[in-house]
């Protein structure tokens, strides 16, 4: 289930943390951040997640400004992801975190997968 969010009402860092806390928010943001552009296909396969839960939190992420959807009209008709300049600026966490993991990737401990 999706906590619902208004734009509104995430103003500090503990609501954001909450918003991205979610699961596969930072999994789906990082795929971004690594391809720019997406279809919903390529998550799906990429991060092996349930199109439900894919669906849930594209609307989320879109609502929040941090995705665009665009859709073409073509046959067959197709839709593509990109994140918005804000997703950008958001996802340029993910540049700190890798250099931090750089320096310290001694130090991480390798969690251990939980199953959904």
């Amino acid at each position: 289930m999706v906590k619902n969010f208004e734009a509104e009402s995430c103003v500090s860092a503990d609501c954001l943390i909450q918003f991205l806390g979610q699961k596969w928010m930072i999994p789906i943001i990082y795929l971004f951040y690594e391809h720019n552009i997406l279809r919903y296909n390529q998550i799906i396969k990429t991060l092996e997640m349930s199109p439900k839960t894919l669906s849930e939190r594209l609307k989320a992420l879109t609502d929040m400004g941090i995705v665009d959807k665009k859709i073409f009209n073509e046959i067959p008709p197709h839709v593509e992801y990109t994140l918005t300049e804000k997703g950008k600026k958001l996802s340029d966490i993910f540049g700190t975190i890798e250099s931090w993991a750089e320096t310290y990737n001694h130090n991480i401990i390798k969690p251990k997968i939980l199953e959904e």
